[in-house]
């Protein structure tokens, strides 16, 4: 475990291991998250969190569309089918 220390402007730098290790950069935006026993999570805001966002929903979005083909093919089979049996 490394340690940090706080300076009196409330800086405290990041170890460069865990800097690599964590992919951040200089500029990079983070959260903090104070938790109630006294830690405290820090977690990397995404540069454009509207791309990372974009791509679970355009997941969800296939998913969804490759679902609606599949249900349209079943009810063409089921009218092919009845259309046979007339």
């Amino acid at each position: 475990m490394d340690e940090v220390i706080l300076s009196s402007k409330g800086q405290m730098v990041i170890p460069k291991e865990v800097r690599e290790s964590l992919g951040l950069r200089p500029g990079q935006r983070l959260e903090i998250e104070a938790l109630p026993d006294g830690t405290f999570l820090v977690i990397p805001i995404p540069d454009d969190v509207i791309k990372a966002m974009r791509l679970p929903a355009a997941e969800r979005l296939e998913r969804a569309l490759l679902k609606e083909r599949e249900a349209e093919e079943e009810r063409a089979e089921g009218m092919a089918r009845e259309m046979r049996t007339r």
